[in-house]
């Protein structure tokens, strides 16, 4: 049987080395170059904000208190991740976007705790836990009233 038929036929077998060889793949590059790093393209970027500023413009429009919260488990341990995260966040402001960071909302927690297991780098249950009690407190001053610079910025959106 062909190694491409025995693939095809045990899909298991294909997602365990198609896991492994992408975790192999990407370490073996340098750790987090950002030579494939969107957010250093300005082009990208703005498109990107312009969908995000649409989103808000929806969610808004549909009574919804808005506000984008990014989420990399990773700021907190490279430096390559944390420099993206803060053009991120530079990114939403400069385009008076309503954004609550989650810088800080990880400190002190090894990102091996935070993500699903050692080939899933996605964020397991403990960071979303982390991540909804770090922004909890401006959620609810934006939902009573307490978060009038943040509703006034949701506000002007075009």
């Amino acid at each position: 049987m062909s190694p491409s038929r025995l693939l095809f036929v045990n899909s298991f077998a294909f997602q365990e080395i198609y896991v492994r060889y992408r975790l192999l793949a990407f370490n073996s590059r340098t750790a987090q170059d950002g030579k494939n790093d969107p957010y250093l393209n300005e082009s990208l970027l703005d498109l990107h904000m312009h969908d995000l500023r649409r989103f808000v413009r929806l969610g808004m429009e549909a009574g919804a208190a808005v506000a984008i919260v990014p989420f990399d488990i990773g700021m907190n341990a490279h430096a390559a991740s944390r420099a993206r995260y803060s053009r991120f966040l530079e990114a939403t402001r400069r385009h008076g976007l309503p954004v609550w960071s989650l810088e800080g909302g990880f400190r002190d927690v090894p990102i091996e705790d935070l993500v699903v297991n050692r080939l899933d780098r996605h964020p397991n249950g403990l960071a979303n836990k982390l991540a909804a009690t770090f922004v909890s407190a401006q959620a609810v001053s934006m939902l009573d009233g307490r978060g009038s610079e943040d509703k006034e910025l949701a506000r002007r959106i075009p």
